[in-house]
């Protein structure tokens, strides 16, 4: 059950293939298709999350966003200039998890949601579903603090099968990149 690491600016290979293709073949449908996010706001939140689905015609296999589209009062993001890229490959011929995997990477979010519900020190901002992988992108304002929560949060269950990288990103890059693109195809 040991701890979980992470690799330091060096991204995975597949998850590196996967956006590529990503950039290559999902960007553009996004954004010619006017694919856009449908915007929902939890009850006890002042904090939007939105929705978007963008579909390759070629064989109609799916990437599913969903992304915070509005952040509380006071939020800053340059107060969490970490990314931390959590990413789950799975086996798949439509691009998509299995029931089983769906599950269990719902019971791994629901344990780390304690780290980001309070925002004090991460926030989650973006995970995206599709081609093999899904990937939980969080901002942190500290990666040694992120890690060693998200250690205690994962502490006593089963290892799930993810790899982690870290990375500096104080202007959000990843995350801009794709709710921007979104936006514009809107």
């Amino acid at each position: 059950m040991g701890q979980y690491a992470a690799g330091l600016h060096e991204k995975p290979r597949i998850t590196k293939a996967i956006m590529t293709k990503f950039r290559r073949w999902w960007l553009p449908i996004v954004c010619c298709l006017g694919l856009f996010g449908v915007p929902y706001v939890h009850a006890d939140s002042k904090e939007a999350w939105a929705v978007a689905t963008a579909t390759r015609p070629s064989d109609g296999h799916k990437i599913i966003y969903r992304y915070r589209a509005t952040f509380g009062p006071g939020f800053s993001k340059s107060q969490y200039p970490e990314r931390i890229t959590v990413s789950w490959l799975y086996p798949t011929t439509s691009g998509m998890p299995s029931h089983d995997d769906s599950i269990a990477m719902g019971q791994m979010e629901d344990l780390l949601a304690p780290v980001t519900d309070t925002g004090s020190l991460s926030y989650l901002a973006l995970v995206t579903t599709g081609e093999g992988v899904r990937e939980w992108v969080f901002y942190a304002k500290s990666r040694t603090q992120f890690m060693q929560q998200l250690n205690a949060a994962l502490q006593g269950h089963p290892r799930f099968p993810v790899e982690i990288d870290l990375q500096s990103d104080p202007k959000w890059t990843r995350y801009e990149e794709i709710v921007g693109r979104m936006a514009k195809g809107s």
